[in-house]
């Protein structure tokens, strides 16, 4: 069994990584008048929808349209494993990059997609106790959760900076902390910074939606519910 001769570019992976999303999302955006998957409020749950700031409704907009960027991912991990499965069982040459290539993606993926996931509450919740609540303690405990949220995301955000400042040379950037460019073990040898950077992104992503959602909280804990009209005949 002999490796396949061809190797997929370093430049060429992260480029399709930037640019595959984007000629999508500008296909999608010349279809006015179709449902795409634009930011919805839930109040078609029958609950009662914060109306959120300014600021809210901006993060929520760079959430939801990260999210839809990197689900475009998906798509170019899946060609590059039909690939490595097409070379490797119909023409004996298995390559040394696919498997890497798309895990990596997936992995860049989960951390990107975080924000995107908070914003649909999507993340997994054990609401055993939570559902039997008030809305106002329900609320009460949203806003509690979510500024320790925000502390947890802090520590996050410098963790992944850290991760990412040591997988740069120092004698390259400023804020450089390795001796040398961090890449992968294997024959490709990618380069790692490029994923490290992934984290601190989607640190901030995150970041950013935390502080949306306890906007939101507040509004939620404050508000009051009308009371029911009584008719007088």
């Amino acid at each position: 069994m002999v490796q396949s001769g061809f190797v997929l570019p370093h430049w060429l992976y992260w480029g399709l990584l930037v640019a595959f999303p984007l000629v999508f999302m500008a296909a999608v955006a010349l279809f006015p008048g179709r449902d795409h998957g634009t930011v919805m409020p839930a109040a078609a749950t029958g609950h009662w929808t914060p109306p959120g700031t300014r600021f809210t409704r901006i993060a929520d907009a760079i959430s939801h349209a990260s999210g839809v960027f990197v689900s475009y991912w998906t798509v170019i991990a899946v060609v590059y494993y039909v690939f490595e499965v097409t070379a490797r069982y119909f023409f004996n040459a298995p390559t040394n990059w696919a498997h890497e290539a798309s895990f990596l993606i997936f992995g860049m993926m989960y951390v990107m997609a975080g924000a995107y996931g908070l914003l649909r509450h999507a993340h997994v919740r054990v609401d055993v106790i939570y559902v039997n609540l008030k809305p106002q303690t329900q609320a009460a405990i949203d806003v509690v959760t979510s500024v320790l949220f925000v502390f947890y995301m802090v520590v996050f955000l410098l963790t992944a900076w850290t991760f990412f400042a040591q997988s740069v040379d120092q004698q390259m950037f400023f804020f450089g902390q390795g001796y040398g460019n961090d890449m992968s073990s294997s024959e490709w040898r990618v380069d790692y910074a490029p994923v490290k950077l992934m984290m601190v992104i989607g640190a901030i992503l995150l970041l950013i939606q935390g502080a949306a959602q306890i906007v939101k909280d507040v509004q939620k804990l404050f508000h009051v519910e009308p009371l029911p009209e009584t008719r007088h005949d």
